[in-house]
């Protein structure tokens, strides 16, 4: 009975499907305009296929190049000669001629020139933003002068500071007039750009969406272009067995860069080996690979970078520590009481003796001959003895006594021996698969990190990574929502959210750079207590590409994009946990928040309930009352930044991501 109304209930939805389709038929037009969408998805497909084939061509040179070089590096000469020169020069043609295909396909010159004028726009942005605070500053103590008061004499001097005030703004008008000028002649120049672009850009944003959208479901760091040049340099350094270093802020990816860097070396290895299995591909053979990991701190020691001696059952199976530390107890206090050590040691001399060294000493006797003496193998040993990379995260929160063990095997070649003196002299030779990526934390906010020596800093080279650009934010995101068969957002993802989208990726990377230092913002709330809008940075919080990810849109995918979910969730998973560490960030994040269209309509007594305590009912008037201001709605900070972000975030593209919804 059951079986029988599911069918009845199948075949009637059917018939409201068809009867639905043949009315969406009858509309004029609709049948061209369907065919139309269909030949232009089709061309797009061929187009996309294309594409696809180019870039395997690029990577199979590439690996050709790479191998060859290989070779030549382990021949009597050294380095390629003769036909191997030959036919390497043949190759970087070849690969050179994709690469310009490739380049005229996705119009990358024309994306990179667009993207340089953009940096120029953002500098000159934070530059007009200081002298706006100047102009505002100048305009204050023009108005704070009164030349009609006191003496003769007050009134003359009064009357000359204001004067001298008021050329100084006009000059700091001037010089803004001027700066808003280069920034209209830039942007008109992105304009020109854009519109000279072929379809090749748009296909190519969309065939990357995909990719990012791929990287990202199956868990994978997704290479966006700011990370793919940090891999270009990393992977060039570990295969000419140079230290590489990532220096960067909290939450800027420099450790999950690190080790996709690692993978890939580790990847390239194999594949030359030829230790992936046939029936392997390449994306799982990235995913079974295992580095070496080591993770600096103050309590760090040199034996658990390189190893250290362990107490083990002639059966192979470790003794528990708490069983070795009584038993050695046991025998030290059996020791200590004779008169005599059967050592021919003095007391003093049984107290100053190593822990490490009397556990190797005491092992047989402790054991009664059933337990044996090993060395087991630190993240370093273990890299040098397997040939693989190891990384050293937060490097600059190292011992130097421990960081100086480094110094020696980061300037090794292959087929160098490295001596473990912590286990008895052992030599262990440098392979071709081992090398050497660290992360640093700089920055005024990270406590227990230490300066390098002249010799340690020589050996640590490498690139700062800053936090992804407005664009790049926005392209996560996207990846995180998208679905990777089809380049489309969730169906129950709204129109307008797609605005909030945007404007959320403005927040982070402006949260982003308070907290770094590139830029400073203005405490508007100050006002309430006839303070200045000074101006100010965050000292403890930011909003990482991790946290955007996984502490907001993750989140607000699994709400279903609920109304007000957005809100919640932001204030919930970012400002809350802000105030556990700082209230003076909390409140400074939800302003930013408030200047840019979040939590309209939320009062103190709303914030409270998702733990925001920081901010009282005055201070949200304050901010509202300064952005209702015509002075502050003429100046204000994020205007020219959203109009951009919202023009290069709409058009084809989200036409795409909606398409079929509108």
């Amino acid at each position: 009975m059951a079986a029988s109304d599911a069918r009845d209930s199948a075949r009637s939805r059917l018939a409201e499907v068809e009867n639905r389709l043949h009315e969406i038929g009858t509309i004029p037009g609709i049948r061209e305009a369907y065919g139309r969408e269909v030949s232009k998805l089709y061309f797009y497909g061929r187009l996309l296929q294309e594409r696809d084939r180019l870039l395997g061509e690029q990577a199979d040179l590439g690996y050709a190049i790479r191998k060859r070089r290989a070779s030549a590096k382990r021949s009597h000469a050294g380095v390629p000669v003769g036909a191997d020169l030959e036919l390497i020069a043949t190759l970087e043609r070849e690969l050179s001629e994709v690469g310009k295909k490739l380049d005229d396909f996705s119009g990358a010159r024309k994306r990179d020139e667009a993207q340089s004028i953009s940096s120029e726009i953002n500098k000159q942005r934070i530059q007009l933003g200081k002298v706006k605070q100047e102009i505002s500053g100048i305009k204050q103590k023009i108005s704070e002068i009164d030349p009609e008061t006191g003496s003769d004499d007050e009134k003359a001097r009064k009357a000359s500071e204001k004067s001298t005030l008021e050329k100084k703004l006009q000059e700091k008008e001037g010089a803004a007039d001027v700066i808003e000028e280069i920034i209209s002649k830039q942007k008109e120049r992105i304009r020109k750009i854009s519109e000279g672009q072929s379809i090749g850009p748009f296909l190519d944003r969309i065939a990357t969406l995909r990719e990012y959208a791929d990287s990202f479901q199956a868990g994978r760091i997704v290479e966006l272009p700011s990370v793919e040049k940090l891999v270009g340099l990393g992977l060039e350094s570990q295969r000419d067995h140079r230290a590489f270093t990532l220096a960067g802020h909290l939450g800027s990816g420099k450790t999950e860069v690190a080790c996709h860097i690692a993978k890939l070396f580790m990847l390239e290895n194999a594949i030359e080996s030829g230790t992936i299995g046939p029936d392997e591909s390449y994306e799982e053979a990235y995913d079974r690979m295992q580095l070496e990991f080591f993770s600096g701190s103050e309590e760090a020691s040199v034996y658990d970078l390189v190893g250290k001696l362990k107490i083990r059952r002639e059966n192979g199976k470790d003794v528990s520590p708490e069983k070795i530390a009584k038993l050695v107890a046991e025998k030290v206090e059996e020791l200590k009481a004779s008169s005599e050590s059967v050592l021919g040691m003095s007391e003093d001399a049984l107290n100053g003796l190593s822990e490490r060294i009397l556990e190797r000493v005491l092992a047989a006797s402790v054991s009664g001959g059933d337990m044996e003496t090993v060395f087991a193998y630190g993240p370093l040993g273990r890299a040098l003895k397997e040939g693989k990379p190891i990384i050293l995260d937060e490097v600059n929160m190292i011992p130097p006594q421990v960081l100086g063990r480094m110094n020696d095997v980061a300037l090794a070649a292959v087929g160098r021996k490295i001596v473990l003196q912590e286990n008895g002299e052992e030599g262990l030779t440098v392979q071709s698969g081992f090398g050497i990526i660290g992360t640093f934390n700089v920055g005024r906010q990270y406590h227990g990190t230490q300066e390098f020596n002249v010799a340690q800093a020589s050996r640590w080279n490498g690139p700062k990574v800053d936090y992804p650009s407005r664009e790049e934010s926005f392209d996560l995101v996207l990846s995180a929502l998208i679905r990777k068969d089809r380049v489309r957002l969730p169906p129950q993802f709204r129109s307008e959210d797609y605005e909030k989208l945007i404007d959320l990726t403005i927040v982070v990377r402006h949260v982003q750079e308070l907290f770094s230092g590139q830029t400073e913002g203005q405490r508007y709330m100050a006002l309430r207590h006839g303070m200045r809008a000074e101006k100010t940075q965050l000292e403890k919080s930011v909003i990482s590409t991790r946290d955007l990810l996984r502490k907001i849109i993750l989140p607000w995918c699994d709400s279903g994009f609920r109304e007000g979910s957005l809100d919640e969730i932001i204030a919930d998973n970012i400002l809350a946990t802000a105030g556990t560490h700082s209230e003076d960030d909390q409140k400074l994040l939800v302003e930013i928040f408030l200047e840019n269209g979040f939590f309209q309509g939320w009062d103190e007594r709303r914030f409270r309930e998702h733990h925001v305590v920081a901010v009282e009912d005055e201070d949200i008037q304050t901010i509202q009352g300064i952005m209702n201001e015509d002075e502050y709605r003429k100046n204000d900070p994020f205007h020219e930044i959203r109009e951009e972000a919202h023009t290069r975030a709409g058009g084809d593209i989200r036409s795409m991501l909606f398409l079929g919804r509108e």
